[in-house]
């Protein structure tokens, strides 16, 4: 999965970082190796996942792949958007922390040394056990489900809990803690909103039409109402997986990418006025009400909203994909001698909370991290776990905890990858996870590296459910059919 090229790349594009790092550069000197630098990031990680991708197509469900493309958007692309920025853009991004180019620079050789830790840990692990693509022995029978079956199982089991559980959590309908495991029990719902998707393209009519349905729903309620990018995204990516994996071609892909990006870049006006109307009535952007978001929404589509928010609308939509300004200053807090102690619940996060009803909420670290910049509770913010590694342990700290993190990550993904192999699909809540980890580069590493970890081998235990007899793969088994490798067709 990941290849001795790659790593060496990464290396030499960190060891660039940090030669430019220790010399002194006037601001134009310094913009010019922050831009060029997050470039040949964002080319370095992308043409992994493509060879990734063209080497067989199974590998979109794995964590690796959405690894690579979650550091170039965040990382790459994202350490370029303070100089790209409007001056809008620019001042609510300074209005956080006033940050320098030096410090720019600073945080995106981090970034790209986490990175690269981490892909050299994954890559010594596949040197040690390289796995291969050939079966050794008979497969396990694959329970024999149509792809149907298979959807509205996901839809009506992860369903039940996304609108049942999630949702009034999200909206304040409930006031409990749940545990995390539960709750990611939910994505299952966008696996059968994938699968649904593959169907009613292949079939067209009413199929369609009732997956486009759930999808509108699904981006509604979650996405904007949310009033958080994150859900957003992850809505919008699995129907995009779902229009590549239907048909691949380069141009599929282009006009994919581009209508996934539009939709996400008109949302975030209304997210970001969402987020502010929430935190003045509530004092906390993510504490509204149902009624009142649906409120604030109303005032938004009537244009009292877009009068109130013309602070607003002039804000670029990659604002919310660099996270330069919150890593900047837990960078600075590290070097002027006030290390954090963020890390403090890796460990903790690992415990389920069955076991642990008091457990501390890991969710509250943003919120923490927040108070710390703004000097006042109301919001939760992150610098990514590459910056909050640096903040909390230093350089060589990074080195030591991203090695096996890079380990852990390539077990993880090999496992996601049998999975699809095999036609497992009863484990497929386990690869949800793993994808998530993969996407979430930009979370809180107690909460998204060593919580997930830890929910991610009770769902592969819990779902490791003994075959009853071996036998040959049958075609009408399988979650994802058996195609020509369309990647490496689409690519010649």
């Amino acid at each position: 999965m990941i290849d001795g090229r790659e790593v060496a790349a990464l290396l030499t594009l960190s060891c660039v970082g940090w030669f430019a790092l220790s010399h002194r550069w006037t601001n134009a000197e310094t913009i010019q190796w922050s831009v060029g630098l997050s470039l040949l990031t964002i080319m370095t990680l992308l043409l992994g996942v493509y060879f990734q991708g063209r080497r067989e197509p199974g590998h979109i469900w794995t964590l690796l792949f959405w690894f690579r493309v979650s550091c170039a958007v965040y990382y790459g692309f994202g350490g370029i958007v303070p100089f790209i920025a409007n001056d809008v853009t620019d001042i609510y991004l300074r209005s956080v922390y006033n940050y320098t180019p030096l410090d720019v620079l600073k945080v995106n050789v981090i970034c790209l040394f986490g990175i690269t830790c981490t892909m050299a840990g994954g890559y010594f692990k596949e040197l040690v056990s390289r796995p291969s693509r050939k079966r050794t022995g008979p497969m396990r029978r694959p329970i024999s489900l149509s792809q149907g079956q298979v959807a509205a199982i996901f839809l009506v089991a992860g369903g039940a809990i996304r609108y049942g559980l999630q949702m009034p959590l999200a909206f304040g309908l409930l006031d409990i803690t749940l545990p995390g495991g539960i709750l990611f029990f939910g994505n299952a719902y966008l696996a059968g909103l994938f699968f649904a998707l593959v169907i009613g393209l292949r079939k067209g009519g009413m199929s369609l039409l009732f997956a486009i349905l759930l999808f509108v729903i699904d981006l509604t309620v979650f996405g904007l109402l949310s009033f958080a990018k994150l859900e957003i995204l992850r809505t919008l990516m699995f129907g995009f997986l779902a229009l590549i994996y239907t048909r691949f071609s380069v141009p599929r892909v282009i006009a994919a990418a581009i209508v996934m990006f539009a939709i996400f870049s008109a949302s975030q006006p209304f997210v970001h006025y969402g987020r502010m109307e929430a935190l003045l009535i509530t004092g906390n952007t993510g504490s509204a009400t149902l009624q009142q978001r649906l409120k604030i929404t109303q005032a938004y589509l009537g244009g009292d909203g877009v009068h109130n928010a013309g602070w607003n609308r002039d804000l670029q939509p990659f604002l919310r994909l660099s996270y330069v300004n919150v890593g900047a200053f837990v960078i600075n807090q590290y070097d002027r001698g006030s290390p954090g102690t963020s890390l403090r619940y890796a460990l903790v996060s690992m415990v389920p909370r069955v076991i642990w009803p008091d457990k501390p909420r890991i969710g509250e670290l943003g919120s923490e991290l927040y108070e710390l910049i703004r000097g006042r509770d109301g919001a939760a913010v992150s610098a990514g776990y590459f910056a909050e590694v640096y903040w909390n342990f230093g350089p060589w700290g990074m080195v030591l905890i991203f090695l096996p993190v890079g380990v852990l990550f390539s077990f993880i993904s090999n496992y996601s990858l049998n999975v699809i192999r095999s036609d497992s699909w009863h484990r497929f809540p386990a690869v949800l996870v793993g994808v998530q980890m993969g996407i979430r580069t930009d979370g809180h590493f107690a909460g998204d590296v060593t919580g997930a970890a830890a929910i991610f081998f009770i769902l592969a235990i819990i779902f490791s459910l003994p075959s009853n007899s071996p036998q040959k793969s049958s075609g009408s088994a399988r979650l994802l059919p058996r195609r020509p490798d369309l990647l490496r067709r689409g690519a010649d």
